[in-house]
């Protein structure tokens, strides 16, 4: 191959690597690592949750607006990673309470049961929150179906606090429980 000929092709092969690299550096964004989105999602919901929604002059508070809205980014993005993460469906049970959608958190609750990596633990604490979202929801019915298909299988102190949420008034607030640390929510644990 003559010189002129192998520097074009270096010159050509330099050019399409260096682009390369600026994309890579500079264009592409990979998603966070699992944890880190987990970690993200937690921290904007708890902050939402204590933030009121409205303020005194009736209009939205934003930022919490914008907490709950990053907050659902990060839980799309955690689906596409890891689909069927039960944390994933606890936070998101918990981002409808935040946004008073209380029956599709109850339908969180209830499909978080049924995944395959959801725990013991986790399952319970399904189970009390799904009474509590359906009770707020106005489902007394519903409430009571799943309070009575699952008593059995409940430990004592959850159960105490099934029959605590059936008690419960509808139109007075009944916070579900706040979903697990992150570390706790780590895959394998």
């Amino acid at each position: 191959m003559n010189p002129l000929a192998k520097r074009l092709l270096s010159y050509g092969a330099a050019t399409a690597l260096t682009g390369g690299m600026i994309y890579a550096g500079f264009v592409y964004q990979a998603d966070p690592d699992l944890l880190t989105m987990v970690s993200s999602v937690d921290v904007q919901l708890r902050m939402a949750s204590v933030m009121p929604e409205r303020e005194k002059d009736g209009t939205l508070v934003q930022e919490r607006a914008d907490l709950l809205k990053s907050a659902r980014t990060f839980l799309d993005r955690i689906e596409r990673v890891e689909p069927d993460y039960p944390p994933a469906y606890e936070y998101r049970a918990f981002l409808a309470y935040l946004e008073k959608d209380y029956a599709g958190a109850a339908g969180h609750y209830a499909t978080l049961r049924g995944l395959e990596g959801c725990s013991d633990e986790l399952r319970e604490h399904s189970v009390v929150n799904q009474v509590k979202m359906l009770k707020m929801a106005g489902d007394d019915a519903g409430a009571q179906k799943v309070a009575q298909a699952h008593e059995a299988s409940l430990s004592a102190e959850n159960a105490s606090a099934v029959q605590a949420a059936m008690r419960h008034d509808r139109d007075a607030e009944a916070a579900p429980e706040a979903p697990a640390e992150p570390a706790a929510a780590a895959p394998g644990h």
